[in-house]
């Protein structure tokens, strides 16, 4: 499996030369590059049901990488690019209707007097549920086969391509790559962030159950941070980044590099934060 070109940008060809995109094919583009993020969100949900149906208290994350719903590709079902035909579209349209229905019934099944407030949920729900997130993942894959087709690859797209056909193959046979340390997550490896990051540089202190350290919010997104002059703790723990406004914002450490730090947030920002807006 491959994918198109970078977004919006000018084709090098054979010869060193440089000529523009057409429209067409950035409307293209587009359209993988939001497919190859929401599959790899499938890919983490799947992963979660997967390790919840193996017996890991994982459902309260349930929610945390559920994919959004695409803004591009609904264009082209209201027919507004010309030159695109849904027609031509089969498995992409096929795969978001499916996800559509996955999100419907993983919100129905979450809310049903039997879920327990989203901390428990019966097996048999479980079961059908997981089974049809497995399905949306295969979907997943000829989705991406299909927009692949609309448009020649770049190398690097072609590995991050595999790297992603991967994980929906393991999801759908019912194996969980995606959840790290007993936390669901985007594995490194694909280095796609489900939430953009702002610079903040925010002055903060960094609290564990035994100490405290100074510390700067380099970046913030909606589902955590990274900061800069941080200890040396292990993956998982549990923190406090609280400003000099007095402000707590909790989470976990999802990686350490020297001095720097990443840090998931407990609980998502809201888009319209300060903190977001300010950064």
């Amino acid at each position: 499996m491959i994918f198109s070109k970078r977004l919006f940008g000018a084709h090098e060809d054979n010869v060193g030369l440089r000529r523009a995109v057409p429209t067409d094919l950035r409307v293209v583009n587009a359209i993988s590059n939001e497919l190859r993020i929401t599959a790899t969100l499938v890919a983490v949900t799947t992963s979660t049901l997967n390790a919840v149906l193996a017996g890991r208290p994982l459902l309260p994350h349930l929610r945390a990488y559920m994919p959004a719903d695409p803004v591009v590709f609904p264009n082209i079902r209201r027919r507004l690019f010309d030159g695109l035909d849904i027609g031509n579209w089969n498995s992409v349209d096929s795969f978001y209707r499916m996800l559509t229905r996955a999100k419907q019934e993983t919100t129905g099944t979450l809310s049903s007097p039997g879920s327990v407030r989203g901390q428990m949920m019966q097996r048999s729900d479980l079961a059908k549920l997981t089974e049809l997130w497995r399905a949306t993942a295969d979907a997943a894959c000829h989705a991406l086969v299909e927009a692949d087709a609309h448009a020649p690859p770049l190398p690097p797209e072609a590995t991050l391509s595999a790297k992603i056909d991967i994980l929906l193959a393991e999801v759908r046979d019912g194996h969980s790559p995606c959840v790290a340390a007993g936390i669901p997550s985007i594995p490194e490896c694909i280095g796609i962030r489900q939430y953009p990051r702002r610079v903040a540089n925010i002055r903060a202190a960094l609290c564990t159950s035994t100490e405290k350290t100074r510390v700067l919010v380099a970046d913030i997104s909606q589902g955590g941070c990274g900061l800069a002059r941080a200890p040396n703790l292990e993956h998982a723990v549990c923190v406090a980044i609280v400003l000099d406004t007095g402000r707590a914002l909790n989470g976990t450490v999802k990686w350490t590099d020297g001095t720097r730090m990443g840090v998931q947030f407990s609980a998502l920002l809201a888009p319209t934060d300060p903190l977001i807006s300010a950064g």
